[in-house]
C-alpha cells in the first residue's frame, strides 16, 4: 500500500515536471510570434521595463504553482479596481490628446517645422509666460484642455452682437484660471483663427480686433502687448514665405493689425514700419498688402502724420518701378496709380475704410464709459525693432523691463558723431571770436556746450588747467557777455561762482581795468557818441552793445559782493575819459538794478532803512540769526557800493556836466 501510494506521487511529480518543460519550450518556440511583442508593447506603454528584460523574463522558467490563499477572492477584486482605475486614467489622457490635436495648425516656415520635429521630445514648459520671446512656445496649445475647450467655445460664438457677453466671459476665465495661462490661450486661439489659409473678411476679422480693444480696458494694456507682439512676429514669419497659402495667411495678419490701429490699440509708428519693411525687396505680393494696408488705414493715417504717408508712398512708388519688370501688368498698374494718387493728395476719402460708420466702434466707445474709462486707452507706441530685438532689449510692453544697453554701440557713435558735428562748429565760432590759444578755445567750447552755470563751473573744473591758465576763464567770461545780441546771466553767476576764489576776483579786476583801459577811437567811434542817440553805424551798435553788457556784468558782482567796490578807484572822477563816462553812465543804473532784485535791495535803492539795516522779516525769520547777519551783510555791502555810486554820479555832474540816467 505504501509502495504505491509512493508511485502515484513519483508519477504526479514527473507529470507535473513534464508539463512545467512543454510550457517553457512552448514560450521559446513563441518567443519571436505574436505573445513576445504584445507583453513589450505593454511594457513600453507602463514604462515597467525594456524589452530585452521582458524576453529575459520569458525564458526564464516559470514558476511552480503556489497554493492558493484565502485572501485570493479580496485581491483579485482589489486587482479588479486597479484595472479598472488605470483604463479611466487612460481614457482621459485620450481625449485630453484627441482635444490638443484637434486644434487648427498654424501655417509656419519649413525651418520652424524641423525645430520642432527635433524638439518633440523635449520637455516644453507648461506656461507661455516660461518662454515670452520663443514664437512657438507663446503659440502653443494650453495644457489645462478645459481652458482650451473654453477658449474656443468662446472664439466660435463670437460675432458683433454678443461681444459684451464675450468679453464678461473671457473675465470670468481670468478669475477662474491663471493670468499668464489664460493670456496664452487667447493669443493661440486668435493668432489660429486669423492665420487662416483662406482671404477672411473684414467682417471676420473686425470684432476680434473690437475684443481685444475690450479687454484691454478691463484686463490691463499688457494683454493687447502680447497679442500685437505674436501677431507682428507671426506675420513676419509668413512674409518671408514662398507658399501661396502663407501668404494668405499673412494678408490676414496684415489686415488685423490694420484693425488694431484703428481701434487705437497701436500706434501709426508700427504701420509705417510695417509699411516700410514691405518695400523692402518689392514685389507684386508685397504691393498688395502694402495697398491693402493704406486703405484699412488710410484716415487715420493722413490724420496722424499725413507728411509721412506721403513719402512712404512715393518710396514704395520709386522701389516698384525699379524692382517690378516693364511693362508692369494692369493690376499693378492701378496699384501704382493709386500711391500717385496719395503722394499728390489727388486721392479720394471714399477709398479708405471708414471705421467712424462702423457699429462695433461706437459700441467700444459706450463700452469704455460704461467701464469707467471716459477716454480711450492710450495707444501702444512699439517700433518694429523693439518687437524684432525684444529678447535682447526685454519685453517693451512692461515698464522698466526694456532697455538699449544691447545698442551701447551704435548709440554711443552716433552721440560721437553729433558731438565732433557741434565741437567743429563752435571751434569755427571761437577761431571766429579770436579765441587765439588752445586753452582759450578749450574754454569757450566748455561754456558753449554746457546746460548750465552749474555744469559749465565743474567741467571748468575738470580741464586740468594751471594757475596761470585758469585767468584765461574770467577774460573768456568778459568777452562773451560782450558778445551776446542781449545780456546773458548765464554769465553773471558763473563768474560770480568763480569769483569764490581770491585769484579769479583779481583776474576779473584786472580785465575790467584793460576794458575801461581802450580807446574806442582806434575803431571808429566817435567821442562825442551819445548813448540816448540811436547806433548810425554796425561798429557803434557792436560798441555800445558790448558796453551795456559788460557794465551789467560787474554791476551783478558788486552787488552780491562777489567783487569789493575797490575795483572802481582806476577811475579818476575828474579825469575821466569818454569811454569811461559812459561806461559809469550804464554802470550806475545797473548797479541801482541789480540791488532792487537782491531781497530787501528794494528797500535799500528807495533809502527806506532804519537802525536795524532795512530788514523786512517775520518773527520766524528774527529768530534765525545767521539770516538775519547775511541780510544785514547783503545790505551793508548794498549801501557801500550804493554809495561809491553816488559818488561817481555826482563826480559826472560836476566835472563833466553829463546828466544822470533814471
Amino acid at each position: 500500500m505504501k509502495e504505491s501510494s509512493s508511485t502515484t506521487k513519483k508519477a504526479k511529480a514527473a507529470r507535473r515536471a513534464s508539463t512545467i518543460a512543454s510550457a517553457s519550450a512552448m514560450k521559446r518556440t513563441k518567443k519571436d510570434g505574436k505573445t513576445a511583442p504584445v507583453k513589450r508593447k505593454r511594457a513600453e506603454d507602463l514604462g515597467d521595463g525594456s524589452a530585452s528584460e521582458i524576453d529575459a523574463a520569458a525564458d526564464a522558467p516559470a514558476d511552480p504553482p503556489t497554493k492558493r490563499s484565502k485572501n485570493a477572492p479580496s485581491e483579485a477584486k482589489a486587482l479588479k479596481k486597479r484595472k479598472k482605475g488605470k483604463k479611466v486614467a487612460s481614457d482621459e489622457r485620450g481625449d485630453a490628446d484627441d482635444a490638443s490635436a484637434s486644434e487648427a495648425p498654424l501655417p509656419s516656415s519649413p525651418v520652424s517645422s524641423a525645430a520642432n520635429a527635433d524638439n518633440n521630445d523635449v520637455p516644453t514648459a507648461t506656461s507661455s509666460a516660461a518662454a515670452p520671446f520663443d514664437l512657438d512656445a507663446m503659440l502653443s496649445p494650453p495644457r489645462d484642455p478645459k481652458l482650451a475647450k473654453s477658449m474656443a467655445s468662446l472664439a466660435n460664438k463670437l460675432t458683433g452682437s454678443n461681444l459684451e457677453t464675450m468679453v464678461t466671459e473671457i473675465e470670468h476665465l481670468y478669475r477662474d484660471f491663471p493670468r499668464a495661462d489664460v493670456t496664452a490661450a487667447l493669443i493661440h486661439r486668435l493668432v489660429a483663427s486669423i492665420s487662416e489659409k483662406t482671404d477672411l473678411q473684414h467682417t471676420f476679422v473686425i470684432p476680434y480686433a473690437a475684443l481685444l480693444s475690450c479687454i484691454g480696458t478691463v484686463m490691463g494694456s499688457d494683454v493687447c502687448a502680447q497679442v500685437v507682439h505674436v501677431a507682428v512676429l507671426q506675420w513676419l514669419r509668413l512674409k518671408d514665405s514662398n507658399d501661396e497659402e502663407h501668404h494668405r495667411a499673412c494678408r490676414n495678419m496684415l489686415t488685423l493689425l490694420g484693425f488694431l490701429y484703428n481701434f487705437h490699440i497701436v500706434s501709426c509708428a508700427i504701420i509705417y514700419d510695417l509699411l516700410r519693411a514691405l518695400s523692402e525687396g518689392m514685389s507684386e505680393e508685397q504691393l498688395t498688402m502694402i495697398l491693402r494696408l493704406i486703405k484699412l488705414c488710410g484716415l487715420k493715417l493722413l490724420d496722424d502724420d499725413a507728411a509721412v504717408l506721403k513719402d512712404i508712398a512715393d518710396h514704395v512708388r520709386a522701389a516698384a518701378t525699379r524692382a517690378l519688370p516693364d511693362p508692369v501688368p494692369l493690376r499693378v498698374k492701378f496699384m501704382l496709380e493709386t500711391l500717385d494718387d496719395i503722394k499728390h493728395s489727388k486721392h479720394r476719402r471714399t477709398m479708405f475704410t471708414n471705421m467712424a460708420d462702423e457699429p462695433l466702434t461706437k459700441f467700444c466707445a459706450q463700452f469704455h464709459r460704461n467701464r469707467g474709462r471716459a477716454a480711450r486707452m492710450e495707444p501702444l507706441r512699439p517700433s518694429l525693432e523693439d518687437i524684432v530685438n525684444a529678447k535682447s532689449r526685454g519685453m517693451w510692453w512692461r515698464v522698466g523691463s526694456a532697455w538699449r544697453g544691447h545698442d551701447s554701440d551704435k548709440i554711443q557713435q552716433q552721440v560721437q558723431a553729433r558731438a565732433k558735428q557741434s565741437e567743429s562748429a563752435l571751434l569755427k565760432l571761437a577761431r571766429k571770436q579770436n579765441m587765439n590759444t588752445d586753452v582759450r578755445r578749450s574754454i569757450f567750447v566748455v561754456m558753449m556746450s554746457s546746460e548750465d552755470y552749474m555744469d559749465a563751473y565743474e567741467r571748468l573744473g575738470k580741464l586740468g588747467l594751471k594757475e596761470k591758465q585758469e585767468r584765461e576763464i574770467a577774460r573768456v567770461i568778459v568777452h562773451c557777455v560782450g558778445q551776446e545780441k542781449a545780456y546773458n546771466p548765464f554769465y553773471a553767476v558763473l563768474a560770480q561762482k568763480f569769483c569764490a576764489r581770491h585769484d579769479n576776483k583779481i583776474t576779473f579786476q584786472f580785465t575790467l581795468w584793460d576794458y575801461l583801459k581802450l580807446d574806442p577811437a582806434d575803431d571808429g567811434i566817435d567821442d562825442d557818441l551819445d548813448l540816448d542817440d540811436p547806433p548810425a553805424t554796425k561798429p557803434v551798435q557792436k560798441y555800445l552793445r558790448r558796453l551795456k553788457q559788460t557794465a551789467r556784468l560787474y554791476a551783478h558782482l558788486l552787488a552780491t559782493a562777489a567783487l569789493p567796490p575797490a575795483i572802481l578807484r582806476v577811475l579818476d572822477p575828474v579825469r575821466l575819459t569818454p569811454h569811461q563816462v559812459r561806461f559809469v553812465r550804464v554802470f550806475t543804473w545797473a548797479v541801482r538794478r541789480a540791488i532792487r532784485e537782491l531781497p530787501a535791495g528794494a528797500d535799500v535803492v528807495g533809502d527806506k532803512h532804519d537802525n536795524q539795516g532795512a530788514l523786512n522779516l517775520t518773527g520766524a525769520e528774527l529768530m534765525d540769526g545767521a539770516h538775519v547777519r547775511r541780510q544785514k551783510t547783503a545790505t551793508s555791502v548794498a549801501r557801500d557800493v550804493l554809495r561809491v555810486v553816488e559818488g561817481l554820479e555826482q563826480s559826472l555832474v560836476k566835472y563833466h556836466g553829463v546828466s544822470l540816467r533814471n
